[in-house]
């Protein structure tokens, strides 16, 4: 019995550690800002209407896989052009912005983005 409490009780503890500090990257633009929103909360209400069984970060995974058609890890404009279509959002973002969605995303002026990042940015996690 007293084996069982310690263990409970060195348990309870080391849960109750401190979690280390998120660092968030800012982004330059404001037009990016808004377009990053607008990808995001077309993409959470697709997820919502139509996978709503289904973990976001699964979905997330599901969809840039079949955007990314042709399996480089690579994700380009005219691919996300692509999904936004198949979802049945094709006007809802222009390609202006996700341009500047993909050039916030790599550092620089790029018409590509790693899927990866792609992913994170979808997450609402850090890059």
């Amino acid at each position: 019995m007293f084996r069982y409490n310690t263990f409970r009780l060195s348990r309870a503890i080391m849960m109750k550690q401190p979690r280390p500090a998120v660092v968030i990257r800012s982004f330059s633009s404001e037009n990016g800002s808004e377009a990053r929103d607008k990808l995001r909360a077309i993409m959470e209400t697709y997820r919502q209407q139509n996978y709503t069984q289904c973990l976001p970060s699964r979905f997330v995974k599901q969809v840039l896989n079949a955007a990314d058609k042709n399996n480089d890890g690579v994700i380009d404009v005219s691919e996300v052009q692509t999904l936004l279509s198949n979802i049945g959002a094709s006007g809802q973002l222009t390609e202006d912005e996700i341009k500047s969605i993909m050039e916030e995303l790599v550092d620089g002026s790029s018409d590509e983005v790693p899927r990866q990042n792609l992913y994170k940015l979808l997450l609402g996690k850090t890059i």
